[in-house]
């Protein structure tokens, strides 16, 4: 079995570093893959470096432009880079996808840059989906999508996602009754605060996919809302697979 796991950061563009918990939430997850994205690899990069590699992880990093977030993917096993990247005329598009090569598959990770209007959106995911089409042996896109395709299916990609789908890739809706993975400020009327799915997966016809989920916490170490230690305004989407052959 394969683990998955990816993490909005939630840089915003700039350098911040890596909090000490991160590192423990990693350990005690043990993802085979991970994927980081809203990352910015500046500030206190080699301490970073040293203690992901310490963890028996190496690492590539999506090149840095000014002013835009990164997508991290760390594996334990040897990784190479992809030839596949987005270019759809924004500065934004290609350092908020990662193609890799690890474990013997395909690995995107992807942050759907914003703003975009609808019609850049549908732009966006048609130039990945179609690519994606393409690729030969098992393959997975995962990271912050920006919608959630399971819910609001009428806006601007989620038909590019859902054709991917009817095409043989998979799913899973991770806890589709319960909360998001992105909590953000706005509160309900019950005073709690309003959270969206927008991280996810989608995984090539060669995987059984075995679960999903979102994670505020790992072994009591918070990773996202208002309490203690939390760092970020997302949860981690953990994904566990096993190959069909």
């Amino acid at each position: 079995m394969i683990r998955i796991a990816t993490l909005n950061m939630n840089h915003r563009t700039n350098a911040i570093p890596v909090p000490g918990s991160f590192f423990d939430i990693v350990m005690d997850l043990s993802p085979d893959v991970l994927i980081l994205t809203e990352y910015v690899h500046g500030r206190n990069s080699h301490n970073f470096a040293c203690r992901m590699n310490a963890m028996g992880f190496c690492f590539h990093c999506s090149n840095y432009v000014p002013g835009q977030n990164q997508v991290l993917i760390a594996s334990k096993g040897e990784m190479h880079i992809g030839g596949m990247s987005v270019q759809c005329g924004d500065p934004c598009d290609p350092p908020n996808f990662l193609h890799v090569r690890t474990l013997d598959m395909d690995i995107f990770g992807v942050r759907m840059p914003i703003p975009k209007n609808a019609a850049k959106k549908r732009e966006y995911w048609l130039h990945i989906t179609n690519k994606l089409l393409n690729t030969n042996g098992p393959a997975i896109l995962m990271g912050d999508f920006n919608m959630d395709f399971w819910g609001r299916q009428r806006s601007a990609g989620c038909q590019q996602i859902h054709a991917l789908l009817a095409n043989g890739w998979q799913s899973k809706n991770p806890n589709p009754l319960s909360e998001g993975s992105y909590i953000g400020s706005r509160k309900n009327g019950a005073g709690e605060r309003v959270s969206s799915r927008l991280d996810h997966f989608v995984a090539s016809s060669h995987f059984r996919v075995c679960s999903a989920m979102y994670l505020q916490d790992v072994s009591g170490r918070y990773i996202v809302g208002d309490e203690s230690g939390s760092f970020t305004d997302h949860a981690i989407l953990s994904v566990e697979l096993d190959l069909n052959y």
